[in-house]
């Protein structure tokens, strides 16, 4: 949505008056963002006709790849809020590639982790066989 409101606003030497009114049309066609409602907090839903925690997170993607939130950003409680509603195996359990790691960096979260001292407290933080940097040891 935001690229098109900026093509729209680009000058007429850039864009010509019929690419103007091409982008307003697709920005007509563009839904807005579905914001809902659990236990008295706003969290992004991935569609008005769609439930919460689709299988790849894509509630989050207005905030990566998209950008529409962040830290410094207005409205940053309603990303952090579907993030803390999604079930924790979305949040810890990756097969392939996954935004989420971006997604938590971007909400200053631990990716569904437990704090390190919490891990260590609980003595299931494990060093051995790793470098200083958390990589394997060949």
């Amino acid at each position: 949505m935001r690229v098109l409101e900026e093509l729209c606003a680009l000058p007429e030497p850039l864009i010509t008056a019929e690419e103007r009114e091409q982008f307003k049309a697709m920005l007509a066609r563009v839904p807005e963002l579905t914001v809902g409602e659990m236990d008295g907090k706003s969290y992004m839903m991935v569609a008005a006709n769609r439930g919460h925690a689709h299988p790849l997170s894509s509630e989050l993607y207005p905030l990566f790849p998209y950008d529409l939130f962040g830290l410094g950003k207005p409205n940053l409680e309603i990303m952090r809020n579907t993030w803390d509603f999604l079930p924790g195996a979305t949040k810890g359990y990756v097969i392939s590639w996954s935004q989420m790691p971006i997604q938590a960096a971007r909400l200053a979260t631990n990716h569904g982790r437990r704090p390190r001292e919490k891990r260590q407290a609980a003595g299931t933080e494990s060093h051995a066989g790793r470098t200083s940097q958390g990589r394997p040891v060949h």
